[in-house]
């Protein structure tokens, strides 16, 4: 009887601490960059297009916040491997990979990415078949790979925005999208603004300004 109650014991404990299974997908995507003009990989054999290895490059990158808040996903780890890698003047980027690391009571979860950073003579042709948009390969990139009169329009924008409490893009029944113009203070059409400033700081603010108003949310609840 002793025995019996004993193994009811132990099934109970058991069942009680038994986790339901689940999964994590992680989906990075290489494709996105080559409107760029910088090929990613996660393969290193490429002997049909020559390249020159130029180096290896790695990161490690932090999560910000609560020790158990995973605040970056791999896409922007990758990116921030890309502007590394295409500010040492590559134009691809194989043997690609990631992992990450949870963070623990006494530590912050981090990223590490590695690859090598090369120069093909030839870039990898990517099928036709695979379609890329406009959009791809310039809306994720940052501040960095814009001229310097370009950045400091996306900073000043993105500095007003958040001072005033402002959005950058307003919708009217009217006109659609609008988009902050920062030398006339008001919102302007998206046609007369790429006019102006070019798509590619349009993407840029829009980035910059998610990212500043994530963070200005996190630190509001770490006020609390």
């Amino acid at each position: 009887m002793k025995k019996l109650l004993l193994f009811a014991a132990l099934t109970a404990t058991l069942t009680g601490c038994s986790y339901p299974a689940y999964d994590t997908l992680y989906y990075t995507d290489f494709i996105r960059y080559a409107n760029s003009g910088i090929f990613v990989s996660s393969i290193t054999d490429y002997a049909g297009s020559p390249y020159v290895a130029m180096g290896d490059i790695a990161i490690q990158a932090f999560d910000s916040g609560d020790f158990n808040t995973a605040s970056l996903d791999p896409q922007q780890v990758l990116d921030k491997v890309v502007v590394a890698a295409k500010q040492k003047g590559a134009n691809g980027i194989i043997g690609y990979s990631s992992h990450y690391t949870p963070g623990s009571k006494y530590s912050r979860g981090y990223w590490y990415a590695s690859g090598v950073a090369v120069h093909f003579e030839t870039m990898p042709t990517i099928p036709s078949d695979i379609n890329i948009s406009a959009a791809q390969g310039k809306n994720i990139y940052p501040i960095e790979y814009l001229d310097t009169q370009k950045a400091e329009i996306t900073q000043q924008t993105v500095d007003y925005l958040i001072a005033n409490k402002m959005r950058f893009i307003e919708w009217t029944p009217t006109d659609g999208d609008l988009y902050f113009d920062i030398a006339e203070k008001q919102h302007i059409p998206e046609k007369e603004f790429d006019e102006k400033y070019g798509d590619d700081t349009r993407y840029a603010i829009e980035m910059m300004y998610k990212d500043a108003k994530k963070a200005q949310r996190k630190a509001k609840r770490n006020q609390e």
